[in-house]
């Protein structure tokens, strides 16, 4: 009697909650493709509304209605808590269809049912309907042979748990292999387009479905609940082939342990946005070259209730659906502003819960908005190759970024790091964190030890909450060039902004490691070379041919560049060397300690740190200890800055002596022993280098690339509280040389170039100045009876010192005397054009490229080609006319790559102001005024000096210099009130 009871109520009940309402709005529009409006029509078109969508559109850029636990409203269940409990639809199977449900939520479970055979029957979680996996696919099938333009994706999660997953999988299988559901299916592709899905079903399968496996299907991995922003999608992967693969955004807030119906309204806005705001595919792949589609899945379904109630999901779905409603408004909000992907609803075509209208809501959003449409925007040229996936030809390289903008300001290399906000903000600082290259779905990931570089809310942060580092903005690499360098622009695939490093304020960098530079997205400008950026190679095994900067790998560089006046820096060697937030190079430090001691990497939004603090006495000892790598022999110098309240830690490097820590923590006030004060000692590290410093030099006399033990300990316990802190690590290499370096050049010609890596006094019979600028441009013929452009070089007064690192002209004087005695009838000596001059020092140049301060000459410490592109004027040996001596000519536009030579400077087609001719010619008339850039001359009695043949030698030198360095013969000596004097020496 009983039963019979409660059945009774259950199928009451099931008919106050089920019953269908679906009378209300009906989709009686047409879309007229040659108007590009959407047209009222005469009856019901929902059954066939994907007629009007146009062939060459990606599905996934179709907003698609559907139906979240679709069957649920044939309310045929086998199970009699399914009315009460798990309805979600009032509307049958072909309701849902005729009224234009395209997007299908199955939930397969196996079920042995009392009377009758086991079958994969669909469900609602526990509650099984009397409907099979094969009834509802036959449904779908049936519906498709009698409307063939219309297509189904849809979505699979497991009923009943999950049961019995083998024969889960047998009975699945068996369904989809059966010819009449077989010829249906699509494999699914990311660009999958309108055209090629007519007539056919998209299934997506949730990863905790995945014993449910068939080629075709994509399998859904890293599903979302909440959708915060773009940074942590999910993916959809090709059961067959992994590699057709694509990101999936999800918002699937479905119960209060997952939020409040609040946090589900904005998250669902916060889906609608992103996905509207999706760039049209043809803007990216004329920018880009290839284009992915990342698909879309917003769950506008809730269940509120601590006990499952379908009373409850049909008043969530009433408000739900009246906030889509509202959401999308009209063509003046945000209808038609983009597509919504695919989106679940509750209820779907009742007109009590709004139903009818949301569903049509979704269909009109891609008809509306005229010629601006997402059905016209996001149209594609089916000419194109769309399945074409990035390249990665760096793929397993340990990479440094070189920002070139960011190392010309302070002519000190930057490579990009991980800094020390919240998720480890991207910065470009002096040793930099190597990365890695991981192919994307439209581009390359940018992956370091912090985590993928992410854009979040116009910043880029290397984020350590999300390991899953497919997550990351992809990135596209294009080669252009610097200063006849081969440098890249990185540039975002969706948001076509750049990979750019900016300093940071001195006055107000809150980072405990006070890093320079941050580096940020920025919209694209070519010629800023703070976002162009140099790739190098960790070792020569990491060099990628045309990829990689040749021969610039840091570990051979370090071992090459290194001298007493030039330390290179080698701090990328130590692992986490400043123990920045969630670097996960953390873990090559190893770390034992007694169980009194609090100890390890500290994080906050400031910047990272290692600590041990201990209130106890016993227990108290610890080690904190890593292996430095590649170290080759030669002089160090280890720094660090580290906090300590006693005097009982010590460091040791390799096998030498320990080096006790005194205590220093006194200058840190309001710092308690054993309390955990991160902040305050950051504070105290960020205020000055010095603060805490250690500076320790140490020789490593073998050969060998071993490594060195680097280790922090107490060994004893302590004799009270006590902290310890540990940060800003850094090693500096001074090389193995002691030897100076020995630079032997010739001058063959009047005019010459010269750069040294050290400062040089200048030797007898060189003249030396530095170009100042160039004249105003004028016209001539030259040799071919052509036209050209022409500017004649400005220079200054002569020097003494050749400065290190800094182009200069250099006059022959012994080259200019040996002609003029020739002339003159003198017997022939050894020429002056081949004498080799023999420069000493210790090289201190950073790096091979520096410019004068006039922007005219770029001198370069070692050989290599320069692009055309780059403007790089060589100095030509051949002179014109009788005016002229020499030229500076501009290369080919068309012409191969110049070999120049090294210790040599070029004219810079880019930098040197008014530029606009083809050749810059040296004249007896360039010398200017300028001050020399190490002496004032102002006020000097100055002089003109020409050989008795009329050559001018000097011009504007101070009398009492005015023949140093000559050769012995007759000169004129010229004063600035014209009288001549002639002088022997």
């Amino acid at each position: 009697m009983l039963k019979h009871l409660i059945s009774a109520i259950l199928a009451v009940t099931s008919v106050s909650v089920a019953t269908a309402a679906i009378s209300g709005v009906k989709w009686d529009q047409r879309w007229d493709a040659q108007t590009q409006t959407l047209i009222k029509d005469q009856g019901d078109r929902a059954a066939d509304w994907m007629a009007d969508l146009p062939d060459n559109m990606f599905v996934a850029h179709v907003s698609i209605p559907a139906a979240h636990d679709f069957v649920t409203g044939e309310n045929n269940w086998k199970t009699i808590s399914g009315p009460l409990n798990s309805t979600c639809q009032s509307a049958t199977i072909d309701e849902l269809l005729a009224g234009g449900i395209r997007g299908i939520d199955l939930r397969p479970g196996y079920y042995k049912p009392f009377r009758g055979d086991a079958k994969l029957f669909l469900c609602h979680g526990a509650d099984v309907m009397d409907i099979t996996f094969e009834d509802g696919m036959n449904k779908l099938t049936e519906y498709l042979n009698t409307h063939p333009k219309e297509f189904f994706v849809i979505h699979i999660f497991p009923g009943r748990s999950g049961d019995e997953p083998t024969k889960s999988n047998q009975f699945y299988t068996e369904v989809l292999g059966k010819e009449e559901v077989k010829e249906h299916i699509v494999e699914f592709r990311p660009n999958l387009t309108v055209r090629e899905a007519r007539g056919k079903i998209v299934i997506t399968v949730r990863d905790r479905a995945s014993y449910l496996q068939h080629d075709k299907q994509a399998d859904i991995q890293n599903w979302r609940t909440s959708f915060n922003d773009n940074q942590r999608p999910g993916r959809l992967n090709l059961h067959s082939n992994a590699e057709v693969s694509t990101r999936l955004h999800v918002q699937d807030i479905s119960s209060k342990s997952e939020g409040s119906l609040d946090t589900k309204k904005a998250h669902m806005l916060n889906l609608v946005n992103f996905a509207q705001a999706q760039d049209e595919p043809m803007t990216m792949y004329n920018l880009n070259g290839l284009y992915i589609s990342e698909w879309i899945m917003n769950f506008m379904t809730m269940q509120t209730s601590t006990i499952s109630s379908s009373s409850n999901y049909k008043s969530n779905a009433t408000t739900l659906n009246k906030q889509l409603i509202d959401d999308l408004g009209d063509e003046n909000g945000r209808l038609g502003a983009g597509p919504l992907g695919i989106v679940f609803m509750d209820y779907c075509l009742n007109s009590e819960t709004n139903g009818d209208l949301s569903v049509y809501k979704v269909i009109e959003n891609n008809f509306t908005r005229g010629k601006d449409a997402p059905v016209v925007r996001y149209q594609i040229d089916e000419s194109i190759d769309w399945k074409a996936r990035p390249e990665n030809p760096l793929a397993g390289k340990r990479i440094f970024l070189r920002n070139v903008g960011a190392s010309e300001d302070v002519k000190y290399y930057k490579y990009f790091g991980g800094g020390a906000d919240w998720g480890a903000h991207a910065v470009a600082h002096y040793a930099g964190h190597y990365v890695t290259f991981e192919k994307g779905d439209n581009g390359l990931r940018l992956v370091t030890t912090f985590g993928a570089l992410q854009n979040k809310d116009g910043q880029y942060y290397c984020d350590p909450t999300d390991g899953e580092n497919n997550n990351g903005t992809e990135f596209l690499l294009s080669r252009t060039y610097w200063n006849g360098y081969p440098v890249y622009h990185i540039t975002g695939q969706v948001s076509n902004e750049r990979l750019t490093a900016r300093p940071i304020d001195a006055a107000s960098n809150p980072y405990f490691d006070t890093p320079a530079y941050y580096v940020n997205p920025e919209a694209p400008d070519d010629s800023d070379p703070h976002q162009m950026w140099q790739l190098i190679a960790m070792t020569p095994d990491d060099e990628v041919p045309l990829w990689t900067m040749e021969g610039h790998d840091r570990i051979s560089r370090l071992k090459e560049k290194a001298n007493p006046e030039r330390g290179m820096d080698a701090t990328f060697l130590i692992p986490s060397y400043s123990f920045g937030n969630s670097d996960s190079s953390v873990s090559k430090w190893n770390l034992t300690a007694g169980s009194n001691v609090t100890a390890g990497q500290a994080a906050e939004q400031r910047g990272g740190m290692w600590r041990a603090l201990n209130t106890s006495t016993s227990n108290t000892t610890f080690s904190l200890s890593t292996i430095v790598s590649y170290l080759p022999a030669g002089k160090y110098k280890l720094e660090f800055q580290y906090a300590s309240s006693s005097d009982d830690v010590k460091f040791r490097l390799g096998d030498r002596e320990a080096v006790t820590l005194a205590a220093n923590s006194s200058a840190i006030s309001g710092l308690t022993a054993g309390s955990d004060q991160i902040g305050l000692v950051g504070e105290y590290f960020n205020a000055s280098t010095e603060n805490g410093r250690i500076v320790y030099e140490f020789d490593k006399t073998t050969n060998e690339e071993d490594t060195r033990e680097l280790v922090f300990f107490r060994e004893s316990n302590a004799s009270g509280a006590a902290s310890f802190y540990l940060d800003n690590l850094r090693l500096t290499y001074y090389g193995n040389n002691v030897e100076q370096t020995k630079i032997d050049l010739d001058f063959p010609n009047e005019w010459n170039t010269i750069i040294l890596p050290f400062d040089h006094a200048v030797p007898q019979g060189l003249e030396v100045v530095e170009a100042t600028g160039v004249s105003e441009a004028g016209e001539q013929s030259i040799e071919d009876g052509s036209t050209i452009g022409y500017h004649i070089i400005q220079y200054g007064t002569q020097t003494d010192l050749i400065k290190a690192n800094y182009p200069y002209l250099v006059r022959n004087l012994e080259l200019l005397a040996e002609r003029e005695q020739q002339s003159q009838g003198a017997p022939r000596r050894r020429s002056a054009a081949t004498k080799i001059y023999t420069f000493t020092g210790y090289p201190t140049n950073r790096k091979n490229d520096y410019h004068d301060r006039s922007g005219v000459l770029t001198g370069l410490t070692e050989p290599r080609s320069l692009n055309p592109e780059s403007q790089g004027f060589p100095l030509s040996g051949q002179t014109y006319g009788d005016n002229f001596v020499q030229y500076f000519v501009r290369p080919a536009a068309d012409g191969s790559d110049i070999q120049h030579e090294g210790r040599r400077a070029y004219l810079n087609g880019r930098t040197t102001p008014g530029l606009t001719g083809e050749r810059v010619y040296f004249s007896y008339d360039s010398v200017t005024g300028i001050t020399d850039i190490n002496e004032d001359s102002a006020g000097a009695n100055l002089v003109d000096v020409t050989s008795i043949s009329g050559i001018v030698i000097r011009r504007k030198v101070a009398r009492e210099n005015a023949l140093e360095g000559l050769p012995a013969g007759i000169y004129l000596i010229t004063g600035r009130d014209g009288t001549t004097k002639e002088i022997h020496r």
